[in-house]
């Protein structure tokens, strides 16, 4: 009965998204429409009809962050909206009243308040984030981000905090923030708001100045949750994730911007030497000694195992994390898996050893620089569906990946940087140097990036950066 009735209610949901919000033109509104139903813009306004000015009752109720409620003892208890608290924020952004989702919810003391104590301190950041993915350079949202990753600790052992907290950092930033000039606007215009709301409350012991670590330095935080030592990492292209794995057999998904595990892969091997994320983030590859395997993020399985030599390998990727390229130490080969076909299927295989500059190392005698994935915006389309609300959700979001049958890869110390092309085994560029020896390399849609040691005056070593330019693959600059 259960299953009948949530394939109705699914059907009726995919019918209704293709009904009204696949019309690029119409989402917006519906967004602004519900947007206006949770600010309560209709609930005491009467509906005019006829042509005589008569009017009648809407029946919309209200909608307040909480209500009381009397339990059995007689005591008033506070019942959150957690529908408003949700989906408020998302129905604002979507209908491009930015100015109104920092009035009304962002940098709303209430509305944070009665966010952070129904849910969680994430799910305000979570939209902090969202809201900064469409205006970065907003100083409010900025500093408020920052102000309250900054109390995490605090606030997630006393929620009651929050007016203490916002006051101790921002105070002296907001109090610095005078017009110039008679008629200038202030940097900080919303956070002005906020902070006189939390002064205001009663309810909290504020400090009348900042006594706490100011927002506005560099951000770091401890990710705990390994119990042995974390032996590789990378981040996904969009920054938002990153993948560990340690020597106590796991591999983990991390959210950054919560600090939370997502997902734990157990049996992944204890000494993983190196991570790469593959097919759209989808997918991570683990190198451990001889063996390279592939995960599924999404289910955690095991998607292929390559076991074709006995040598380490380095890995990186290629054509948008679609081939999985690997150079082998010892034998200096260099193979490539299409790695969409399931399964794996080996497409090159070639010796890449150079017979005019032998290798000087034996154990990681070849560096590889990792793929570029050079995010733009596109349209994908992401439906969230709340069967218990009954309510829908729409998030667009546009991603254009950058994609490449190039690899950058040279041998350690070794004065030369190859660029091939994998499709075609073919050397396309060398960057050559006169002197010095390579250490770390890097590529980016617009540079390929040498880390270079040079010997100075015989006693002393310089380390540097040389930028190759992709198009004109000469040195455009050093650092």
């Amino acid at each position: 009965m259960i299953l009948t009735v949530l394939t109705v209610l699914f059907c009726f949901i995919q019918a209704a998204a293709e009904r009204y919000l696949n019309q690029s033109d119409g989402a917006s509104s519906y967004h602004r429409v519900l947007a206006e139903y949770f600010l309560d813009v209709w609930s005491d306004v009467p509906k005019p009809y006829g042509n005589r000015g008569e009017s009648a009752r809407r029946y919309v109720r209200p909608q307040p962050l909480f209500s009381k409620v009397q339990d059995k003892d007689g005591d008033n208890n506070r019942v959150y909206n957690l529908r408003k608290l949700q989906e408020l924020p998302h129905h604002l952004l979507k209908s491009n009243q930015f100015a109104e989702l920092k009035e009304k919810c962002l940098c709303n003391y209430e509305f944070l308040l009665a966010k952070i104590t129904a849910t969680s301190l994430e799910t305000v950041l979570q939209d902090l984030q969202m809201a900064l993915r469409v205006e970065p350079k907003d100083l409010d949202l900025r500093y408020l981000s920052d102000a309250l990753h900054l109390s995490s600790k605090g606030l997630q052992k006393y929620r009651g905090q929050l007016a203490s907290q916002i006051v101790g950092r921002l105070y002296d930033l907001v109090s610095s923030d005078v017009r110039v000039a008679p008629g200038d606007p202030f940097k900080y215009p919303f956070l002005k708001s906020l902070l006189s709301d939390a002064i205001k409350d009663s309810s909290s012991l504020s400090p009348s100045k900042t006594c706490l670590l100011a927002p506005g330095g560099i951000l770091f935080d401890i990710l705990s949750g390994h119990s042995n030592t974390i032996t590789a990492v990378a981040t996904t292209s969009d920054g938002q994730r990153a993948v560990t794995s340690a020597k106590d057999n796991t591999l983990k998904l991390w959210d950054l911007a919560t600090g939370r595990v997502r997902k734990t892969i157990a049996g992944v091997g204890t000494d993983v030497r190196s991570l790469r994320l593959a097919l759209g983030n989808s997918a991570v590859i683990t190198s451990e000694r001889s063996c390279i395997r592939i995960f599924s993020l999404k289910s955690g399985n095991l998607m292929a195992d390559v076991n074709q030599s006995e040598d380490p390998a380095c890995i990186t990727t290629a054509l948008g994390g679609s081939l999985l390229v690997a150079f082998f130490d010892g034998s200096h080969m260099m193979r490539v898996w299409n790695i969409a076909d399931a399964p794996a299927s080996l497409t090159t295989e070639l010796r890449v050893k150079d017979e005019t500059e032998q290798p000087i190392h034996k154990d990681r005698a070849i560096l590889c620089a990792p793929a570029c994935l050079g995010t733009q915006v596109l349209l994908q389309e992401k439906i969230f569906t709340s069967f218990f609300s009954f309510s829908l959700m729409i998030e667009s979001k546009v991603v254009k990946m950058f994609v490449s049958f190039q690899v950058l890869y040279a041998f350690r110390s070794s004065k030369t940087g190859i660029v091939r092309d994998v499709k075609s085994s073919q050397v396309v560029h060398e960057l050559c140097r006169k002197s010095g020896s390579i250490t770390a390399l890097a590529s980016s849609r617009e540079y390929h990036i040498l880390s270079v040691r040079m010997n100075y005056m015989a006693l002393h070593e310089i380390f540097q950066l040389e930028l190759f330019d992709t198009r004109q693959v000469k040195t455009s600059l050093w650092l």
